[in-house]
């Protein structure tokens, strides 16, 4: 990996790999992001005060019980994400920008596929999300399962314990492969899989999260290869057969760069918090050019020259409200 000093920044390729997303990367819809300018960043903790009765009769003077609500507060750190490709002179011929476009891209790809996984680490992780749900009979076992029910019952307990109702659903494939063949739910939805008004193939997220009473229901198919390199391949989806998240998520939006933020600080199971204010980063990511001169290459071999693209991007997955939220699990035999 070549110096700091070495390197050059390039504004124009950060700005444009800012907006640069995987379609199928969910990790920023669970944990959205959220900037700050400064580290660390300093947000308030929602705890259990919030759900404390208070008498708030006022008096013919104006006065009335005060309220003292003291927020705690969670120090939390960006750390910086680093990965390099190596663009050839040839490749860069025509057109230029293109190929560091396209290089630029590659290696962010690269930092957001590890942010999706600690993502997902996060909320599999029992010493973080201590609350645990498993259906008392597996979803697979029957298509007359009560999903909807268990559903809503997990809904109540998190929002009796938080005050905040669950509104995103996280589902692995193969468990949302039995959701949407549920017959109490194609019968809620109207839909047959025998009559000629349609199939459990028009039943969709959107569709089941209405019926849920959800903002969303998420199904990663996130699929990466955990072998080292030079090890045969191994690829699997992310997210496990058998697993999921129930969570709390503030409203979110899209910012200018396309990426999913909230903005307001309320509670919520999880954040990713993006470092606006490294020096020379646009929006958290900073794009760096050092150029490699012929006859050498990053891997030894003889080359005609080019470009060492360095993306370096300040992020951290943090989880904020962790009873807000529970670990889905063993949902299927």
């Amino acid at each position: 990996m070549p110096s700091q000093s070495a390197a050059q920044t390039n504004p124009v390729l950060s700005g444009i790999v800012v907006g640069h997303q995987n379609a199928k990367h969910v990790g920023t819809r669970i944990f959205p992001i959220y900037t700050t300018e400064e580290l660390p960043a300093r947000v308030p903790k929602f705890g259990q005060e919030s759900l404390r009765l208070v008498d708030d009769k006022a008096t013919v003077d104006g006065g009335g019980t005060e309220r003292k609500f003291e927020w705690t507060t969670l120090s939390i750190d960006a750390d910086g994400h680093m990965q390099s490709t190596f663009v050839p002179t040839a490749s860069k011929a025509s057109p230029a920008m293109k190929a560091m476009i396209n290089g630029a891209k590659f290696v962010k790809a690269g930092v957001d596929l590890m942010r999706e996984k600690s993502i997902y680490d996060a909320c599999h992780d029992a010493s973080l999300f201590t609350v645990s749900e498993t259906p008392g009979t597996k979803w697979d076992n029957s298509l007359t399962v009560d999903i909807l029910g268990d559903v809503q019952t997990w809904r109540e307990n998190r929002s009796l314990a938080t005050g905040y109702m669950p509104n995103v659903l996280v589902l692995a494939p193969a468990v949302w492969s039995h959701v949407r063949k549920n017959t109490y739910i194609l019968q809620a939805l109207g839909v047959s899989a025998n009559g000629s008004y349609g199939t459990p193939a028009k039943v969709t997220p959107e569709l089941v999260a209405d019926l849920m009473e959800l903002d969303e229901i998420i199904i990663p198919r996130v699929a990466y290869d955990s072998a080292n390199k030079g090890q045969a391949v191994s690829r699997a989806y992310m997210w496990t057969a058998k697993t999921g998240f129930l969570a709390y998520r503030p409203p979110i939006t899209d910012d200018e760069y396309g990426r999913v933020i909230s903005e307001e600080m309320d509670a919520a199971a999880g954040r990713t918090i993006v470092w606006t204010g490294a020096e020379g980063a646009t929006e958290g990511v900073r794009i760096q050019e050092v150029e490699v001169p012929a006859g050498v290459s990053p891997w030894g071999r003889g080359t005609n020259g080019g470009t060492n693209v360095i993306a370096t991007q300040w992020y951290g997955v943090v989880p904020f409200e962790e009873k807000s939220a529970a670990r889905l699990t063993a949902m299927l035999a």
